[in-house]
């Protein structure tokens, strides 16, 4: 980083020192024209110059404000494309793992009182989980800000809700029994599973979207 930045300084002063002699070229050329035509009577040639070079250095400082703009503005869009491959992988797993957490909620519903989840179904429980975490997105947070506003609110939810959903569902671990407070449990986490779905589903098609 610090060869690179070194590098840029190298380029920026050589630029600068080429745009220096340049228009030293450009105002002495033009003084000596416009004196040469008669456009400059009565003035002192070094106030001319001066002039001159005050316009030509107003332009140079336009020129490399907006170049660094543009190169401020491909940066940012060479990380949003990064990022949003980046993130891909959280949502590609979370997707499907809805679909699943909803049909291990039906099989709870359906199961009497006093059963238990096998270590089994447990164990695939905790693979769900892991699959809606969006450690990816929670660990490169920050680069939310790169994305299209839309695209990074939804997955900032993303973020936030599915971390949230997966240690609701984790708390099942810690006793597997069916019971009447389990069953009315559920409703609670369909509504985090629907709001998870919801999240993901907007980055489906927010600037060309993640799925």
């Amino acid at each position: 980083m610090g060869a690179k930045n070194n590098v840029s300084e190298v380029a920026l002063l050589s630029a600068l020192a080429a745009g220096a002699a340049l228009g030293g070229v450009i105002v002495f050329t033009l003084l000596a024209s416009f004196w040469e035509w008669g456009v400059i009577t009565g003035a002192r040639w070094w106030d001319v110059a001066a002039a001159i070079g005050t316009l030509l250095a107003v332009w140079v400082a336009l020129w490399f404000g907006l170049a660094d703009v543009r190169h401020r503005q491909q940066e940012r869009m060479r990380a949003n494309g990064v990022y949003q491959w980046l993130f891909t992988s959280d949502i590609g797993q979370a997707f499907p793992a809805l679909n699943s957490i909803n049909d291990f909620l039906d099989a709870i519903e359906r199961e009497q009182f006093g059963s238990k989840i096998s270590p089994a179904e447990l164990e695939y429980l905790n693979e769900l989980c892991a699959a809606i975490s969006a450690k990816t997105i929670n660990a490169h947070i920050n680069a939310l800000v790169y994305l299209p506003p839309d695209l990074g609110q939804a997955l900032a939810r993303v973020a936030s809700n599915g971390p949230v959903l997966a240690h609701r569902l984790q708390m099942i671990r810690s006793n597997p029994v069916i019971t009447q407070s389990l069953k009315e449990y559920v409703p609670s986490l369909r509504l985090l599973v629907s709001n998870l779905r919801q999240s993901i589903l907007a980055t489906r098609y927010l600037d060309g979207g993640l799925l």
